[in-house]
């Protein structure tokens, strides 16, 4: 029996739709990983506002202080959390050290290190940021954006570039806020994912950063290149959502138009 070969035609026709099929399934896989990257994301905010909420039940019904001289909220739920890599989203990008060769990989493993500082960093660059100018007021400002004093207000942005945060709104100073003076914490906005960057390269978004900052610092319009400031260190990383966290524990996927409605950050609600 004689044995046809294929022709030129009908494996160039072969491979044509191969390549085909390949263009429309990968990015189908593509999303599929970080539809699963994101659930991951979500799972860890979840354990991370749980833990949140142990903590305020320890301390007399206080949140979080977002910081506490070189501790940072990383360090102060880490007794309430299984595993030190749940601050670290799936998505981040860690690619860059953090100083030398270390990594943020390097800290989650290691408290110590080296230079004893691994700890330091691990507060500093986690993948989701605290909304500290509400949950953590300083004493300036304890209604945060909303507290009326030149040192707390800001002029809201009209293009593509963020408002400088005031003086007065300073993480190192805050103090947890009563569990009882947060209005509706259901719509209390209490993590979101977060970015960073190398000093002097704001645009080179890297990492994870401690604290987040309300819309009302926001850039109107988003530049080409986002900054980290861009959305107050808000970062829309999971195909253009944000996994938040709320004061009640439960968590969410949401546009940076969604957060954009400043009620969300709040404490105490303003009446439209």
């Amino acid at each position: 029996m004689k044995l046809r070969a294929f022709t030129l035609i009908e494996l160039l026709v072969v491979i044509a739709i191969i390549a085909i099929l390949s263009a429309i399934l990968f990015p189908v896989f593509a999303q599929a990983r970080e539809k699963a990257r994101q659930t991951t994301c979500l799972s860890n905010l979840k354990q991370l506002g749980l833990a949140h909420l142990m903590y305020a039940q320890d301390y007399d019904e206080t949140l979080l202080t977002a910081q506490v001289d070189l501790f940072r909220w990383p360090q102060l739920l880490a007794p309430y959390v299984k595993a030190r890599g749940f601050v670290l989203c799936p998505s981040a990008s860690y690619a860059a050290p953090l100083t030398g060769t270390l990594t943020y990989a390097d800290v989650i493993k290691d408290p110590v290190g080296p230079s004893g500082f691994n700890d330091y960093y691990y507060g500093l660059y986690p993948s989701y940021g605290y909304n500290f100018a509400y949950l953590s007021p300083s004493p300036t400002c304890p209604d945060a954006y909303d507290t009326p004093s030149g040192n707390c207000t800001v002029i809201s942005s009209t293009g593509t570039t963020y408002v400088p945060s005031p003086a007065g709104i300073n993480p190192a100073t805050g103090l947890g806020r009563a569990l009882a003076g947060v209005e509706a914490p259901a719509s209390t906005v209490l993590m979101a994912d977060s970015v960073s960057s190398p000093a002097g390269a704001p645009t080179n978004l890297q990492w994870g950063y401690f604290l987040v900052r309300p819309p009302q610092v926001w850039a109107l319009t988003p530049p080409t290149a986002l900054d980290r400031e861009t959305f107050g260190r808000v970062h829309p990383r999971h195909q253009g959502r944000v996994s938040a966290a709320f004061a009640d524990g439960h968590v969410k996927a949401m546009s940076i138009n969604s957060l954009r409605d400043a009620n969300l950050w709040r404490a105490q609600k303003v009446n439209p």
